[in-house]
């Protein structure tokens, strides 16, 4: 009998393959690198033509002792049947459910096919349950017991995100995702690129993305050292060529003094990378934009949402105005960057009127 492997992460992503790499599996791997030497395989379905199939195959060669599936709720199903087949093909194994969909909807996690759930920000959780082999007392994870969940006190967010080593884009194969990512193909030129984090947490409590992100991340904004940041972004260059990335960061500019710090850092540190961001309508200032472009930024995401401000503020408790936001479409186009807004129609009560007001809204 082969020795079993320690550590196998799944992306159950079976639609829809995109040029976004999962984040949060490549920080939890190269925390488990970093702290305990384990070097993790990853298996992103993202890209397979028969995801079932690949994962029993792979399971057929290899054994694990732990297994990690991160999903969000429109994995969940597919996760569950993954955990079903893995228990069916390898039952020692130990399986860990981790992100969105578990830290917001743990009740409808079978406790039958898992023995973990990893609930928010999962990178110290993940290290203290293998070195316990025992979700016993351990924050931030349920264990399951007699079929049940047995429910932990939860983790504190980690305080010096600089603490943690950058993603391990090295343990996936980064080209299949560069070939589809598009972030900013709109400004002119094919932009060979990757996202990055800079910041966990939002203040700000729009109903649609509230309250699963202070679930995840807490509503604390903490940020990495802009030290930090261009070190990961001068490894990716290096090791990766990359020409431009994308902050993944829900938005960007809240803290203006720290942009204006990574932005002069940027400048100096000569990287010659295009960017883009989100950026919250209320918070987009001409000297924080400004300074950004001059260090490589050429595209901002706005989260319009609606045209409606009863929509937009009363429903989705946006609090920005339409004038912040057309005064941040102004100030952008003046700065000669390219904007993406953000809408959504549907919204409880949401008129026809209303609807198409937003779709006549997007049209800049």
């Amino acid at each position: 009998m082969k020795k079993a492997k320690e550590f196998l992460f799944i992306y159950p992503r079976l639609k829809y393959p995109t040029g976004d790499a999962p984040l949060g599996i490549l920080y939890l791997a190269s925390m488990l690198r970093s702290r305990l030497g384990i070097i993790p395989e990853i298996i992103d379905l993202s890209f397979s033509k028969n995801p079932f199939e690949e994962v029993k195959a792979h399971l057929a060669e290899n054994q694990y002792q732990w297994i990690g599936l991160s999903a969000m709720i429109t994995m969940a199903s597919p996760a569950n049947e993954l955990a079903k087949m893995i228990k069916g093909i390898q039952s020692g194994t130990k399986i860990i459910l981790g992100g969105p969909h578990p830290t917001t909807l743990p009740e409808k996690c079978p406790a039958e096919f898992f023995d973990f759930l990893a609930m928010g920000e999962a990178e110290e959780s993940l290290i203290e349950l293998l070195e316990k082999g025992s979700g016993q007392g351990v924050p931030g994870i349920w264990f399951k017991k007699d079929d049940k969940w047995e429910q932990n006190p939860s983790r504190k967010p980690i305080e010096n995100l600089d603490q943690i080593p950058f993603p391990a884009f090295d343990r996936i194969e980064l080209s299949r995702y560069q070939r589809l990512w598009f972030q900013l193909d709109t400004i002119g030129k094919p932009i060979l690129g990757v996202n990055i984090m800079a910041t966990r947490g939002c203040p700000h409590q729009c109903s649609f993305c509230q309250p699963t992100l202070e679930k995840l991340f807490g509503r604390k904004l903490r940020k990495r050292s802009p030290e930090n940041i261009i070190a990961e972004l001068s490894w990716l260059k290096d090791k990766f060529k990359i020409q431009g990335f994308n902050f993944m960061d829900d938005t960007l500019v809240v803290d203006r003094a720290w942009c204006k710090s990574l932005a002069l850092k940027m400048i100096s540190a000569r990287l010659n990378l295009v960017f883009g961001g989100n950026v919250r309508a209320d918070l987009a200032e001409r000297e924080t934009l400004s300074a950004l472009k001059e260090a490589g930024l050429r595209k901002i995401y706005l989260g319009v949402e609606a045209c409606s401000d009863r929509i937009r503020n009363e429903v989705l408790n946006k609090k920005v105005s339409r004038e912040e936001i057309e005064s941040a479409v102004s100030i952008a186009k003046e700065l000669g960057l390219k904007i993406q807004g953000f809408f959504m129609i549907g919204a409880p009560l949401e008129s026809k009127d209303e609807v198409k007001r937003t779709l006549a809204y997007g049209r800049w």
